[in-house]
């Protein structure tokens, strides 16, 4: 069995989520889940792909609805950081300037 490929740290009202190597489709649970701790703890989120080799699908989309309800919830959702591989990724997904405000 494989460690996760997602890591968090906790700050006091943020938390970073950090996704490296692979990004398979049983990373989304495991995303899912820090998602849900996030905001229901009402932490700001920030996320780092600097070290992504791979997006599956189905973990852009938790990403994505994970973006969704922490704004919804009156939370700032911040990329911080994304390795080329996940910069194409996210254009080929139509999501280039995801988050909304991203800078490059």
């Amino acid at each position: 069995m494989t460690d996760s490929c997602v890591e968090t740290r906790n700050r006091d009202k943020e938390q970073l989520l950090v996704v490296r190597g692979q990004a398979p489709l049983a990373e989304a649970e495991i995303l899912l889940t820090h998602a849900r701790a996030a905001i229901l703890a009402g932490r700001d989120i920030q996320l780092d792909l600097c070290e992504a080799e791979h997006l599956h699908a189905g973990v852009l989309q938790v990403l994505i609805a994970f973006e969704r309800s922490a704004r919804k919830n009156g939370l700032r959702f911040e990329l911080v950081g994304q390795s080329e591989t996940a910069r194409r990724t996210l254009a080929l997904a139509g999501l280039a300037n995801w988050p909304s405000g991203v800078s490059q």
